[in-house]
């Protein structure tokens, strides 16, 4: 026997249709199930992870913008403040010089056009 028929009759033997063991069908069915459904659980866990991170984002945003308009109102009221007390101030010294000149009373009437 040559070594290309050894060859031959190992590579033969080699490729050998074999029967599976018994059972094999169903045991590699449910490790794929199981796979399938580790995989299923950990793509709603990321799913979810994901959407717990945007809502915590979009809260962090609103809050923030919040935040900013609230400071914005407190800015305007001290605004409004200064100006009301200014113009108090104003009219307080035009009283004072109208005073001293004597006047106690100004008529205001309305003029025909």
């Amino acid at each position: 026997m040559s070594e290309q028929d050894r060859f031959d009759d190992l590579l033969r033997s080699a490729l050998r249709r074999v029967e599976p063991p018994a059972g094999l069908e169903g045991r590699i069915l449910r490790a794929a199930g199981r796979r399938r459904g580790a995989l299923r659980g950990g793509w709603l866990r990321a799913a979810a992870m994901i959407l717990i991170v945007l809502a915590a984002a979009g809260f962090g945003l609103l809050w923030r913008q919040e935040r900013a308009r609230a400071e914005r109102a407190e800015q305007a009221r001290r605004e409004l403040e200064f100006a009301l007390q200014l113009t108090y101030d104003r009219l307080a010294k035009a009283e004072r010089q109208v005073n001293s000149i004597g006047v106690r009373k100004i008529r205001f009437e309305e003029v025909p056009q």
